[in-house]
């Protein structure tokens, strides 16, 4: 089963507008309950847990009944905030409320993980720079390339007829639909720029399923393997004939609407602190226009570019191997931070993997901790302590692009070194770079954790170099 989704411009009426935006301010409204009544559970859920005696002497079919009644769960929440629904609520779609319930349950979770670290409990939402979206179920398209969202109807549950639901008009489409199947879900939003969109849910059927994996459907028995290194510059690549480029993730019209947006976000700023009424100025108003169509443009340059260099992938190579870089810790480098992010390092692994996964084409991250630029590719050798490479070079003097082994004196492009280990991470790590190095190559390993996995695998690959070299010499 593939599910797939497809974003279309519509175009509705100034009707449809203003019912749009009473359907964000609901979906706003929603939340906000959501969180109190969450919070009216939790406080609920550990007053019933306080009359146990022994809690933990439970045995575990009497616990889960209880958790069943009384912890905040997803159901819970859903089922008491239908029950406390006012009789103008009937006038909206009742999904909703289930929507919001969703939400608020897993901003909670991800607050609670302790693996998830930045995330933090959710707060109420402000009406001011909201977002402009909400989503709904039972959205047809007729033959007309229109479509139909129905209106609200007595409830099953409580019974209550709306009494004046909120209806819309059959809303033309941008264009017709990609892809064949069944239309599970669609979320209706706006951009800066007041212009709408619909993002359509579509679960293919057998027909429309063939259709699309035929589009990326290739003999790959015969072509390369490819090593991906990113940097700022763009992603270094290994060409088919062997050699090695640069993909640019920069042009000189995406840099062209870069300053556009600097000299536009300065003149706004200039306005707002020398008119105390920039909100009713047409001129402000003008260039806030004027901005988000630049940032709308960047971010579709962007967008293009990706997608060409993720379609020249597919149809050239028979894999794929790239990076896990942590992103959002190397922001935190002040002067690298704008560079990495126009270098779109996250949502190119992001579209990559979603791609990819849907395709005949094998796709591989290499680990985090995978040291592609302090290892040689030619005798595996991994630098250490004061020979490390660094972005300013080493203490021997060598430049930053360049890798020089001391073990096997060859001389190496730093970028050109990253990709052949890449490749080479594919053909004999893959497999291999687990948790547990017990297996090996049969090297011998007591136990390995995640806090000295680095450090193992530096020693299994100085260990190893032997068995390492003899793979390369047999063309394994």
């Amino acid at each position: 089963m593939v599910v797939l989704a497809h974003k279309i411009r519509i175009y509705p009426t100034d009707e449809d507008i203003i019912n749009f935006k009473k359907y964000i301010g609901y979906k706003r409204y929603l939340y906000n309950k959501a969180i109190v009544v969450q919070k009216e559970l939790y406080l609920k859920y550990k007053e019933e847990k306080a009359k146990f005696e022994d809690f933990d002497s439970l045995d575990d079919k009497e616990k889960k009944i209880f958790y069943s009644k009384y912890y905040p769960r997803m159901g819970l929440l859903r089922n008491h905030m239908v029950r406390t629904k006012e009789k103008w609520e009937y006038n909206y779609a009742s999904r909703l409320v289930a929507s919001a319930a969703y939400d608020v349950t897993r901003a909670v979770e991800n607050a609670l993980n302790p693996k998830m670290p930045n995330h933090k409990m959710p707060k109420f939402k402000k009406k001011k720079n909201q977002k402009m979206s909400f989503s709904f179920e039972g959205i047809k398209i007729n033959d007309n390339n229109e479509l139909f969202i129905p209106k609200p109807i007595k409830s099953k549950l409580s019974g209550v007829t709306p009494d004046n639901p909120i209806s819309f008009s059959k809303i033309k489409l941008g264009e017709k639909l990609r892809f064949q199947g069944k239309l599970t879900g669609a979320t209706i939003s706006c951009n800066r720029n007041g212009k709408w969109f619909v993002s359509l849910t579509i679960r293919l059927d057998e027909e429309g399923e063939r259709r699309y994996r035929s589009k990326f459907d290739r003999d790959r028995t015969n072509k390369p393997e490819c090593g991906i290194d990113a940097n700022i510059r763009g992603f270094h690549y290994n060409e088919l004939d062997g050699s090695y480029a640069d993909w640019k993730t920069t042009s000189e019209e995406l840099m062209k609407q870069y300053e556009l947006i600097k000299y536009y976000s300065r003149v706004l700023s200039k306005k707002r602190l020398g008119n105390k009424d920039w909100k009713q100025s047409k001129t402000y108003a003008k260039m806030r226009t004027k901005l988000s169509n630049s940032y709308a443009r960047a971010y579709n340059l962007q967008e293009e570019n990706l997608n060409k260099f993720i379609q020249y992938l597919n149809n050239n190579y028979s894999s794929v191997t790239i990076e896990d870089l942590d992103v959002n810790s190397m922001k935190m480098n002040r002067h690298m931070c704008k560079s990495l992010h126009r270098a779109m390092f996250g949502r190119f692994k992001q579209k990559i993997e979603a791609k990819f996964n849907q395709t005949n084409i094998e796709f591989i991250k290499a680990d985090r901790f995978y040291p592609s630029t302090q290892r040689c590719s030619n005798c595996g050798i991994v630098k250490t302590g004061e020979d490390k490479l660094g972005l300013s070079g080493d203490k021997h003097g060598n430049k930053h692009n360049e890798y020089k082994c001391f073990h096997c004196n060859i001389e190496l492009d730093r970028d050109d070194n990253a990709v052949e280990n890449l490749i080479q991470y594919k053909k004999y790590y893959a497999k291999l770079w687990v948790w547990d190095y017990k297996t090996l190559w049969g090297v011998g390993v007591s136990q390995c954790n995640r806090k000295n996995k680095y450090y193992t695998s530096n020693w299994i690959f100085r260990n190893s170099m032997s068995e390492w070299n003899l793979r390369i010499s047999n063309g394994e």
